[in-house]
């Protein structure tokens, strides 16, 4: 029997709010960080999520490529969008330390180990967590990573335990433009019966509504409106 009353106790407004706060922030750092301290030249950005940012880099890491007449104000932000690496009785050692390209061991000292514990887990500020030489991106959260620790997938709405997802079935559908996917397998109640089912979904789609494909395959543009 349909129900005729339901009591919704969530926080709705707190979960609006965190969930366009956590779109702004991901926005600010690709506009107001990235685009000010690194060249376009030097990344691309790859994906982007309310939780997670992939980019390309030109070289192994994010401060390798920062303009060098930013640098020292680089450091002097760095504590707004990554976790801090010193206390504060050591970041002026952070800072000058990094500038002349010398490694930093925050280990050295008990205040900088607990800082950096502490920010590893502070919303709002971005650590690396993958890192890879190749992604295929189809559309949204739908994509693959490649790196020496391992490859890394997204397929939204295929069963990552029951479809075998490769590299090579990401890469046939952005090569033949043919949209590719699975079949996902469970069961339902209905009442008092059980019944399985069988879906065969096309989730590694070519098509994305958002962006437009150039003729090189891998470059986008937004989609004109």
């Amino acid at each position: 029997m349909a129900k005729k009353k339901i009591n919704w106790s969530l926080p709705s407004q707190i979960g609006y709010f965190v969930y366009q706060y956590a779109k702004l922030r991901m926005l600010e750092f690709h506009f107001d960080f990235l685009d000010k301290f690194v060249s376009r030249a030097d990344y691309q950005l790859l994906e982007m999520d309310t939780d997670s940012l992939y980019m390309a880099l030109s070289a192994s890491t994010l401060e390798e490529v920062v303009r060098p007449e930013l640098r020292e104000q680089f450091y002097q932000v760095y504590n707004q969008w990554f976790p801090a690496q010193a206390c504060d009785q050591h970041e002026a050692a952070f800072q000058n330390t990094r500038l002349a390209n010398a490694p930093w061991d925050a280990t050295l000292c008990q205040a900088c180990t607990a800082r950096v514990h502490y920010d590893k887990r502070t919303p709002g500020l971005f650590k690396t967590e993958y890192q890879g030489n190749a992604f295929i991106g189809l559309c949204s959260k739908t994509y693959f990573c490649e790196g020496d620790s391992g490859s890394k997938f997204s397929s939204k709405g295929l069963n990552k335990n029951q479809n075998k997802l490769t590299k090579e079935s990401y890469q046939q559908v952005l090569l033949t433009q043919e949209s590719g996917g699975g079949t996902n397998t469970g069961f339902k109640t209905d009442g008092k019966s059980m019944f399985t089912y069988s879906q065969t979904r096309k989730s590694l789609s070519f098509f994305y509504i958002k962006r437009v494909i150039a003729s090189d395959g891998v470059s986008t543009q937004p989609t004109p409106v």
